[in-house]
């Protein structure tokens, strides 16, 4: 037991307490009153100390990452936070053990296979937590959007919101070989880094689709990144698997071209190896040492993909054959590498 201090004031009795020097969790609060005959009553009282902290990182800068309650629709706005350059802030939630909404809005997002920062207008990211009162560290990332659009997908089905952020983290953590959700992409377009761990895959994975979608961008003719890129990949994904619970494409578009499981599989892969062959590449990784990842995604057949037929992963740069001529011989062509 812990005296916390004795009201003075017997009409209105009041007593302040610091709950900073108190471990998180329920508590029972013993309060004695006692009358002017001397006759004591002692009441408990069980209360709760929240002093944790949800980190929030992302790659984006300038943005508000709010923090909601979540049953499969967006709830009760409990806090809220400004991310900082380096892409992160904390919460405080104060609130009850239970499934919680972090979306990031305003702001822009950065896109590492271009070095572009492309602005949120018209587009918000999501990251789901089942929060459990103590600190926590959240991603927000498009990944994480996805794992939001499985979960809304399994509530509409009948799956409890807890359980279904449970098994939608699962099943995108299976999927992409690293929990989206508490883990933080390296910036692969920085810092040299050592092995590749998990947290290095993500980052090639997040510059794969980000390569992908300049790639896409010019097949459609636009201009810049503002409208083709890795938030408008983000919502299209979340469409399609929030329709029928698979990645098989269910007529996305991203433009002018279709999302199917190929895109998602051998388009992200060979967009990593774009991305790593490039001079965005900082991370100090030779590429052989991606390719295991780059056939994993290219070539898995993991059940969100609905049974589609794998197309092998096709690691090797464009080959050109020589062309032997003759003394004095003249030749002129243009050579296009695909």
């Amino acid at each position: 037991d812990v005296p916390l201090g004795l009201a003075q004031d017997a009409h209105n009795p009041s007593i302040m307490i610091d709950t900073l020097g108190y471990g998180y969790g329920e508590h029972t609060l013993k309060v004695t009153a006692k009358d002017w005959q001397g006759n004591q009553r002692t009441y408990d009282y069980a209360i709760n100390f929240d002093n944790a902290e949800l980190k929030v990182s992302s790659l984006n800068s300038g943005s508000t990452a709010t923090l909601y309650t979540w049953n499969g629709t967006k709830g009760e706005q409990i806090g809220s936070c400004q991310l900082s350059t380096a892409g992160s802030c904390d919460i405080n939630p104060l609130t009850a053990k239970q499934p919680l909404l972090v979306e990031i809005s305003g702001g822009s997002y950065f896109e590492m296979a271009t070095s572009q920062s492309v602005g949120m207008i018209g587009h918000k990211l999501t990251s789901l937590v089942n929060y459990t009162g103590q600190d926590v560290s959240i991603a927000v990332t498009p990944i994480t959007h996805l794992i939001t659009s499985y979960a809304r997908y399994l509530v509409d089905q009948g799956t409890e919101p807890a359980e279904a952020i449970s098994e939608a983290t699962n099943v995108i953590s299976e999927l992409y070989g690293f929990n989206p959700s508490t883990l933080m992409p390296a910036r692969v377009d920085e810092a040299a880094r050592g092995a590749l761990n998990e947290s290095e895959k993500y980052g090639f994975l997040l510059a794969g689709m980000s390569a992908w979608t300049e790639e896409a961008r010019i097949a459609n003719g636009a201009g810049n990144q503002s409208f083709y890129n890795s938030l408008l990949l983000a919502q299209r994904m979340g469409q399609d698997i929030e329709s029928d619970g698979l990645l098989d494409g269910n007529e996305a578009m991203f433009g002018s071209t279709s999302l199917t499981p190929s895109v998602y599989r051998n388009g992200f892969a060979d967009g990593m190896l774009s991305f790593a062959q490039s001079d965005k590449n900082a991370s100090g990784l030779p590429v052989n040492n991606l390719l295991a990842y780059m056939i994993s995604t290219a070539e898995s057949t993991h059940a969100l993909y609905a049974g589609t037929s794998v197309t092998p992963f096709d690691n090797e740069g464009p080959t050109i054959e020589p062309i032997e001529f003759e003394e004095n011989d003249a030749f002129s062509a243009e050579v296009g590498l695909v």
